[in-house]
């Protein structure tokens, strides 16, 4: 019964945190006028620290300070895993 619940939890968890990117990716397209297949916080990462925009550096720093509680380097995660997918897509076609 537990395998049952932890695979219950885990298919739960993976569409939750599916649903947060596919918003981030959304309201960097629609209302950020960025690339849909990019979140917010990859972009912050990408035009603020590789980039060296300013204004996209404090947004960064901003949203790192956020989920700083749940992950360190939020941001260049979130562009590292945005990265690491774009390449898996490639290999694979």
């Amino acid at each position: 019964m537990t395998s049952i619940l932890s695979k219950v939890k885990s298919f739960i968890s993976v569409r939750f945190f599916n649903a947060l990117t596919l918003l981030s990716q959304s309201a960097n397209g629609l209302l950020l006028g960025g690339n849909p297949d990019e979140s917010i916080s990859a972009r912050c990462f990408r035009q603020g620290e590789l980039d060296g925009d300013a204004g996209w550096y404090r947004a960064m720093k901003v949203v790192d300070f956020i989920f700083s509680p749940f992950q360190k380097k939020h941001c260049y995660k979130a562009w590292l895993t945005d990265f690491t997918n774009a390449q898996k897509i490639v290999r694979q076609y």
